[in-house]
């Protein structure tokens, strides 16, 4: 019987801790995405409207990025690979259509977040099933002008 208690005593501590740590690492995400939001509101001098749409891309890329960092050591989490950089782009893609593609106010955005500008790098040729990868940054010679580019077919 005592067997039996301290084990139904662990196994309430254990569900509560857990439901306490997730509760921790969604109330964290959603503070460092309103504290982004409203410290972009200041900077951008921009409306309520964009900084709430600036808002829940932050929130969705802290929340993707903790699903990500929780999957990292599973068996299941290393058949990805590295999407942070597909996090980034989406966040940016996401950003950059709140701020209504504006390339200033977008500009004034990776500058006071200290980013590059990755949104160019992943693109969908409309009306295909064909993703072309760029590398704006390759080559540097002046013998090579064009942009190197890998075309991937969808299937």
């Amino acid at each position: 019987m005592k067997r039996l208690f301290t084990l139904t005593l662990l196994t309430v501590l254990f569900t509560t801790y857990t439901q306490i740590t997730e509760a921790q690492t969604i109330t964290s995400i959603n503070q460092s995405s309103l504290s982004i939001s409203k410290k972009l509101k200041s900077t951008l001098q921009i409306k309520n409207k964009e900084r709430k749409k600036i808002r829940r891309a932050y929130t969705e890329y802290y929340s993707r990025l903790a699903s990500l960092n929780s999957l990292t050591g599973s068996s299941s989490g290393n058949n990805f690979g590295n999407k942070e950089h597909l996090l980034k782009i989406r966040l940016q893609k996401t950003v950059k259509k709140a701020l209504k593609n504006d390339e200033v106010l977008f500009d004034k955005y990776l500058v006071e977040t200290n980013q590059e500008d990755f949104t160019n790098l992943v693109e969908k040729v409309k009306n295909t099933k064909v993703v072309r990868l760029t590398d704006n940054n390759s080559s540097k010679s002046p013998q090579k002008r064009s942009t190197p580019t890998v075309n991937l077919k969808i299937k």
